[in-house]
């Protein structure tokens, strides 16, 4: 089973205590690490997935990539993110 990190505002997500959804609403953050088995999903819907939520910020660590990257998305605007800056794993982003 995969989970992204999430990072929430002092409110945090709202539901139900039964609702094992993840809602966006309080989201600051989330980041995702790509893995061998799910590089599509986690390279091109999840970040769209995420603009869509109104989530801020979503950071993508690739390992998978060549060589190997950090991504970071960002100025969401109208539901996607107008923004995205790559480094190299250990670089500044």
């Amino acid at each position: 089973m995969r989970y992204s990190q999430c990072l929430f505002d002092h409110e945090g997500p709202q539901s139900a205590p039964h609702d094992h959804r993840l809602r966006s609403h309080g989201l600051i953050l989330v980041s995702e690490i790509v893995s061998p088995g799910s590089v599509t999903i986690d390279r091109e819907r999840k970040p769209a997935l995420h603009a869509r939520g109104g989530v801020p910020l979503f950071l993508l660590v690739d390992p998978v990539a060549e060589p190997a990257a950090v991504t970071l998305f960002g100025d969401l605007r109208d539901g996607r993110y107008q923004e995205i800056h790559t480094v190299a794993v250990g670089a500044e982003v």
